[in-house]
C-alpha cells in the first residue's frame, strides 16, 4: 500500500517532469473554468493566475517549447525517469499501470495538470486534476483504475469538488484551516 507521503513524492517527481504553462494558457484555464468572470479586482486577478503558473503543469502536447515531433520522446522518457526512481513503488499511485513489465503513467494527451492537497495535511499532494483546455469546466482526476495494476484516484474533498464547480472568488486551493474559518 502506498502512503501518503510516498505519493507526495511521486507526483511531486511527476509534475517536475513537466513544463509550466504559459500566461495565455494559464489565462485560458480561468476562463474555462469561469473563475475569470467572477468580479474581481485586478491585483486579485494576477494573484490567481502567478499562483496557478507555478503549481500547475501541461502534458507534453501543450509544451510550446517542444517541437511536435518530441511528444512521445518526452512521453517516454517521463515513463523511464518515473520508473527509474520509484520502480514498483508506482503500484497503488492512480496515474501509474503495469505494462508488458514496465511502470507507465497514464498521462492524458492536451491537458492541463493541476496538483490537489490532502484535507488531513494541506502539505501533501493526493493526486492530479486534468483540466480540458478548451472545454467549459470540464476537469476529471488522474486515474489508471481500468488498467492493469492501476488504481483508481483519490477523491476530491467537498472544497475542492465545489471550488472547482462554482468558484467563489477564492484561491482555488482551500487548506484545512480555510474550510474551518468558513465554517
Amino acid at each position: 500500500m502506498t502512503t501518503p507521503a510516498l505519493r507526495h513524492l511521486i507526483y511531486r517527481e511527476l509534475l517536475l517532469k513537466l513544463s509550466h504553462p504559459s500566461r495565455d494558457q494559464v489565462e485560458q484555464l480561468c476562463v474555462n473554468l469561469g473563475w475569470i468572470y467572477r468580479p474581481f479586482n485586478k491585483k486579485r486577478q494576477k494573484e490567481l493566475i502567478l499562483d496557478l503558473s507555478l503549481k500547475m503543469r501541461v502534458a507534453p502536447e501543450l509544451d510550446e517549447t517542444f517541437q511536435p515531433f518530441s511528444f512521445t520522446i518526452q512521453r517516454f522518457a517521463i515513463d523511464y525517469e518515473m520508473r527509474a526512481a520509484f520502480g514498483d513503488s508506482l503500484e497503488g499511485v492512480a496515474g501509474f499501470y503495469l505494462q508488458k513489465g514496465k511502470w507507465r503513467v497514464n498521462l492524458p494527451k492536451s491537458v492541463f495538470l493541476l496538483p490537489y492537497f490532502s484535507t488531513e495535511n494541506p502539505r501533501l499532494i493526493c493526486g492530479m486534476i486534468c483540466v480540458v483546455p478548451d472545454a467549459l469546466r470540464r476537469y476529471f482526476l488522474l486515474s489508471s483504475a481500468k488498467l492493469s495494476f492501476g488504481s483508481a484516484a483519490v477523491p476530491l474533498d467537498f472544497n475542492t469538488k465545489s471550488l472547482l464547480e462554482n468558484f467563489n472568488g477564492k484561491c482555488y486551493r482551500q487548506t484545512a484551516d480555510s474550510s474551518r474559518n468558513a465554517a
